[in-house]
């Protein structure tokens, strides 16, 4: 494995990290402002 190689796995794993950190996000509620009791 070539460093390029690495990086380019890196760089595809930040990418679905971030993805999938969006994407949970977006799918639960937002509680930050205006938290009900």
């Amino acid at each position: 494995m070539t460093p390029l190689d690495l990086l380019a796995l890196l760089g595809f794993l930040v990418v679905v990290a971030v993805a999938a950190v969006a994407v949970a996000v977006a799918a639960t509620p937002q509680r930050r402002e205006g938290d009900p009791r």
